[in-house]
């Protein structure tokens, strides 16, 4: 069984067909997980919850923007900075499944934080603290928080140790990889490392790449720019509507 990690998707589900066939997913044996962010932005999310439903070993790590469509399938009400934040084109494709067992049942499955035999943490932000137990923790930040990225990427820069940080490896998205403080070399498009942090957004939601990576061997595989995969209007709507992570 392989271990892959799935960054940032978005809604972009012809970028999420390609990645799967790229790295060639067993998807009766493969553990894929996935740190978060399947909807807001492009406009298949339907279509890519179908997409991970199909992935017998499929952990979910829960996102701010997955968060924001799970309360609307409990709660039958979409949030209103959600609706702002890429979650109207979520909304509108949706409305019509809000009753559907199967999509409310897997948008509950996910968890907030992952963490692998080896101490390895997936999460989808950031953490809370790295001393404080990550089971006591708050979810917001598990989802939200971007300063262990931008502390990782710090420490990578001036070359000292990431103080506190006691994980093997950690594992986030939510921060593209094309909008990085810190960085020696313009990374854009491609998975990071700074002091044991893996940060696998790779700005799928932005038009960038969709990278799905294997935890051991750290081989990855991408797909096309999601811009040249949808149609120019709708990027260009997105960036209109000032899309927001």
């Amino acid at each position: 069984m392989r271990r892959l990690v799935l960054g940032d998707i978005h809604g972009a589900y012809a970028a999420l067909k390609q990645v799967l066939k790229r790295a060639d997913v067993d998807y009766e044996n493969d553990k894929i997980i996935f740190v978060g962010d399947l909807c807001d932005g492009w406009f298949h999310t339907k279509e890519v919850i179908d997409e991970l439903m199909k992935i017998k070993n499929l952990v979910f790590v829960y996102g701010n923007h997955d968060e924001w469509l799970r309360n609307y399938f409990n709660n039958k009400v979409p949030d209103k900075i959600w609706l702002k934040r890429g979650g109207d084109v979520t909304e509108k494709q949706m409305r019509k499944y809000i009753n559907t067992k199967k999509y409310i049942n897997f948008m509950n499955s996910g968890v907030y934080y992952h963490i692998e035999d080896d101490n390895k943490l997936f999460v989808h932000g950031g953490l809370e603290s790295f001393t404080k137990d990550i089971e006591k923790q708050l979810p917001d930040l598990l989802m939200w928080d971007r300063q262990v990225w931008e502390a990782a990427c710090f420490a990578e820069y001036y070359d000292y140790p990431l103080q506190g940080n006691t994980w093997k490896e950690i594992w986030i998205g939510h921060t593209s990889t094309r909008y990085v403080m810190y960085d020696k070399e313009a990374h854009g498009d491609k998975p990071m490392h700074c002091k044991g942090v893996w940060n696998v957004d790779t700005g799928a939601g932005w038009g960038g790449k969709l990278t799905i990576m294997d935890i051991d061997t750290k081989e990855y595989w991408q797909s096309d720019l999601v811009k040249e995969l949808y149609p120019l209007d709708h990027y260009e709507r997105l960036k209109e509507a000032g899309f927001r992570r």
